[in-house]
């Protein structure tokens, strides 16, 4: 799930600019390489950014609201505190 949000740093070899955040950074620097107004093509990767972005970050948050909302009760269940009362 996290390959698709980013690359983290530690990542070996070259990889290919499929996450979100290389789409994000991409269509940053397009925008950004000129003074002028943005071209239609650096609309389009905007776009796609943004729409790739969003659909990436409802998986997260549907992860989020199942998987993680299950193992968080099942630890609250088992009396494991990351840090328990004094």
């Amino acid at each position: 799930m996290e390959k698709r949000l980013w690359r983290p740093p530690d990542a070996k070899g070259l990889t290919a600019p499929t996450d979100a955040w290389s789409k994000v950074s991409y269509a940053l620097r397009a925008v950004g390489s000129s003074w002028e107004a943005p071209t239609p093509a650096n609309l389009d990767y905007l776009r796609q950014a943004e729409a790739l972005a969003e659909k990436v970050l409802a998986d997260f948050d549907q992860l989020f609201a199942t998987q993680v909302a299950d193992f968080r009760q099942q630890v609250a269940a088992a009396g494991i505190a990351l840090l328990p009362p004094q």
